[in-house]
């Protein structure tokens, strides 16, 4: 327990640490002394929310055992499909042309470990946009979303989106484009380090959530 307890100690330190930069992190771009401010103090709020949460996550205490039920458990990995590298990048390019077509400005950020593939801004607004590309039919296969995107999402908010590309194959459409898919998606996200979300699940929040999005073949 000892040993335990030390090791979540050391994760909540990294994990604040990281937490802890994130308001300058994703503001430090921002030019307008004022906006940027703003935007920092927003950022700090939705980091304390989540500090506090930390903070209750990594102590552990000795209890008896209980037996509770039983489950299947399936490894799993990153699919090695060959065409998921060929998918990301048409995804990435067809979502990027959407964006600027919409008078976005858009900086790729997906080697950085930021949470999200695309960085776009338009005046006063700020998207961090995870893009998902999917070979075929998204309503068929769905996306996952990892730990990393969710937290990302979950701090961000309204300004978190999720842009789906499916057919791929075939040069990309927009399936759907999803604001703060953190709370969207909200069930799909309990207690697993991956979330996979359903295409049927897509398909039903498309309507309601890819309203502002633009369309394009």
């Amino acid at each position: 327990m000892d040993q335990l307890n030390s090791d979540l100690a050391a994760w909540g330190a990294k994990a604040r640490h990281h937490l802890e930069r994130l308001p300058n992190e994703l503001t430090r771009d921002i030019a307008d002394d004022a906006e940027r401010r703003q935007r920092r103090k927003q950022l700090q709020q939705a980091v304390e929310v989540r500090l506090s949460e930390l903070a209750s996550a990594i102590s552990a205490e000795k209890a008896a055992l209980r037996h509770v039920g039983w489950c299947r458990v399936v490894g799993a990995g990153v699919p090695a499909e060959p065409t998921e590298a060929d998918s990301e990048a048409v995804s990435m390019a067809h979502v990027a042309g959407l964006l600027r077509d919409d008078g976005w400005g858009v900086t790729d950020v997906h080697t950085r470990g930021e949470g999200f593939d695309l960085l776009a801004r338009r005046g006063h607004e700020q998207r961090g946009v995870e893009v998902k590309g999917v070979w075929e039919s998204a309503a068929s296969r769905g996306v996952s979303l990892t730990g990393n995107e969710i937290v990302k999402a979950g701090l961000l908010g309204d300004d978190y989106w999720l842009y789906v590309v499916d057919e791929c194959r075939s040069g990309g459409r927009l399936f759907g484009a999803y604001r703060n898919p953190a709370a969207l998606f909200a069930d799909a996200a309990k207690d697993v380090p991956a979330v996979r979300i359903k295409g049927s699940a897509l398909a039903a929040a498309r309507s309601e959530a890819g309203d502002e999005a633009p369309e394009r073949s």
